[in-house]
């Protein structure tokens, strides 16, 4: 319901929004995505971001942005370990999440206070 589908600064960590000024005419914007592959040593971290935009190729009329997180391991990895490997992971993509994302999207996703 907000106006500039390209105004992300209330919601996102404000480095996110430089996908948008790589071209100066946003109108002409169908997609906008960007790629962040991490190698943590123990597991790989891949980071995608962007308006992705249901209606490509088609100009893009809704206000939507995709924060999507994977974690993988390429290792050989014991039964025992998996859990442990999954928390490890899982934190990672935490902290990556809390990083970009700022309160009022917080507060728009439903998440409450602990305090």
């Amino acid at each position: 319901d907000e106006k500039d589908i390209f105004n992300w600064s209330a919601y996102l960590n404000d480095k996110l929004h430089g996908i948008f000024e790589v071209y100066q005419d946003r109108s002409k914007m169908c997609r906008t995505f960007e790629n962040l592959t991490l190698n943590c040593d123990e597991y790989i971290l891949a980071f995608r971001y962007g308006m992705h935009n249901p209606d490509f190729p088609a100009l893009m009329k809704k206000k939507m942005f995709v924060l999507d997180y994977d974690g993988y391991s390429q290792e050989m990895q014991c039964y025992e370990d998996i859990e442990k490997k999954i928390e490890i992971i899982h934190d990672a993509i935490e902290n990556l999440f809390e990083h970009c994302t700022k309160d009022a999207l917080r507060k728009k996703m439903g998440v409450k206070d602990n305090g």
